[in-house]
């Protein structure tokens, strides 16, 4: 039953993989979006330069327009967080992808992908490669602690019944 379950599961992966890198993609479109406003101004009046545009609404007096900065900089950096996320998961690799999601994985999007995920049953190589894995290892797993449990167990009440005699 729990190999049954776990499997399932296990081929889930890359679906899930796909759907959120797809809303991973859709939130870097919007950042970039955003971004490319800000950039327009800073052709205009900046040669270009974000950091100038930042350096600028910093200076400026009015802190309305100091909160402007403090926006256009957090949206620099989420562009180049998402970007990075992006690219790792983009991988063609499927061993690179797992590894991506592991070391690059936005709580925030995996949550919102995980909300509103669609299972589906995948019949690709990856799907059911990763699927046996886990089954296979959540078995041993649990086949071992059930064993290491059962054996402890055994052993007191051996221990217990020979020292009442």
């Amino acid at each position: 039953m729990l190999f049954t379950a776990v499997f399932v599961i296990g081929v889930q992966l890359p679906n899930f993989i796909q759907q959120y890198s797809q809303r991973l993609a859709g939130h870097l479109a919007e950042a970039q979006d955003q971004l490319s406003q800000y950039q327009v101004i800073a052709n205009l009046h900046f040669d270009g330069s974000l950091k100038k545009l930042v350096a600028r609404y910093q200076a400026n007096p009015d802190p309305a327009i100091n909160e402007i900065a403090v926006i256009v900089d957090t949206l620099q950096n989420r562009v180049s967080v998402l970007e990075l996320q992006y690219q790792k998961i983009s991988q063609t690799d499927y061993l690179e992808q797992l590894i991506a999601l592991a070391q690059h994985l936005n709580r925030e999007i995996a949550g919102a992908t995980i909300d509103t995920f669609a299972p589906a049953l995948p019949l690709t190589i990856e799907a059911l490669v990763t699927g046996a894995i886990l089954a296979l290892c959540f078995s041993a797993l649990f086949s071992g602690c059930g064993y290491s449990i059962n054996r402890l167990f055994n052993k007191r009440l051996t221990g217990k019944s020979s020292s009442m005699t």
